[in-house]
């Protein structure tokens, strides 16, 4: 009864929106120019996509897919000496002395205790990672083909996050360009549940995953999820304990309506938030405002810029960093002391 509530309170929440000068309306934002230092990898992978930098203490874990493959996902860990800035490399995760692959595209979530766990996107179960960096099956899972849904899902997970021992959240999707949706995964002992909480849609008229597609980062001990999209200069926050769902919003005059007619909807549209990252006291939000052609080029010619949004958990946005370079992936340490960012060709470090 109790979490049958729960999820009541959240899905029948008002949507709030709000622009980021709103939010911030009584605070002063503070504008930075920040200079990038070049960090020193020991073996530097060839890296085609880097789709996550995860900061642990001085653990750094790069997880990205290599040049010349298609599909399969790797994830090294590295120790980062923060006074030399320079990572060292560790080892590989998920790979066994045979040279192969316990997980083909690996994703990494952490409990509230710190430790890291694993799934693999298209057999969403759940492992924990041994020191060795190894999957160690649990028994536990995101979603499978006998779990009680309440729809129709795709047996795919993106992203995943720890709520409880047994509960997790997730982004998943409806099939064939639907919905996609925040849900709770509830594993007992002979079966799974997974509720929706709330739809993941910036405006109803446009409801397709592909148009609302974006990246999600999630404080557990606050219970808040913040949903960068992509496609639009937005921030959603999920209040889980309060059942809050609300909206921030960079100022309209920096946003292009959306072309939705062409093959692509993701290479003809600006890129508006391209990655998030978070700890328990900021969010980070990369921001382009560009199209790929766009960055593509600037970087051929060695120009672009990019710039990073601090925000509060209440959606408050606090910094605007701006960086000489045309970031792609970010990650914050636990202690707001610096990001570990890239921009498609090297590593960087940047002091908050």
């Amino acid at each position: 009864m109790i979490r049958n509530l729960y999820l009541k309170s959240i899905m029948c929440a008002s949507v709030v929106m709000l622009a980021a000068v709103g939010c911030s309306a009584n605070r002063d934002i503070k504008y930075v120019s920040a200079d990038l230092q070049v960090i020193e990898v020991d073996s530097m992978p060839d890296i085609k996509i880097l789709s996550e930098i995860r900061v642990r203490n001085d653990q750094v874990y790069l997880t990205y897919e290599s040049k010349g493959e298609y599909g399969q996902r790797h994830i090294k860990q590295y120790v980062y000496d923060n006074k030399f800035q320079s990572l060292s490399y560790d080892k590989e995760l998920f790979k066994k002395d045979d040279g192969c692959y316990q997980l083909f595209v690996p994703s990494l979530f952490e409990d509230d205790k710190g430790d890291l766990y694993s799934f693999d996107r298209d057999m969403p179960s759940v492992y924990s990672v041994s020191a060795d960096g190894m999957a160690v099956p649990t028994r536990n899972s995101l979603i499978t083909t006998k779990a009680k849904t309440p729809y129709t899902l795709v047996q795919e997970v993106r992203q995943a996050f720890s709520k409880s021992q047994d509960e997790f959240l997730f982004i998943g999707r409806e099939p064939f360009g639907g919905e996609q949706a925040l849900l709770l995964s509830r594993n007992y002992t002979d079966s799974i549940i997974v509720d929706e909480i709330c739809k993941i849609t910036y405006d109803k008229e446009s409801p397709s995953w592909m148009i609302n597609f974006g990246k999600a980062t999630y404080n557990q001990q606050k219970q808040v999820l913040a949903f960068a999209y992509q496609l639009y200069p937005t921030i959603q926050f999920f209040k889980l304990e309060e059942g809050q769902i609300f909206k921030s919003s960079l100022p309209q005059s920096q946003y292009l309506e959306l072309q939705t007619e062409g093959a692509d909807i993701w290479e003809q549209n600006c890129v508006q938030y391209k990655d998030i990252t978070s700890n328990e006291n900021h969010i980070y939000a990369l921001y382009w405002g560009e199209t790929f052609e766009t960055v593509y080029r600037e970087r051929k010619n060695n120009a672009g810029t990019s710039q990073i949004m601090q925000y509060d958990w209440d959606g408050n946005l606090l910094s605007i960093y701006k960086v000489d370079k045309c970031l792609e992936t970010v990650g914050v340490s636990s202690d707001d002391g610096y990001i570990i960012c890239y921009d498609g060709d090297k590593i960087y470090h940047l002091c908050l």
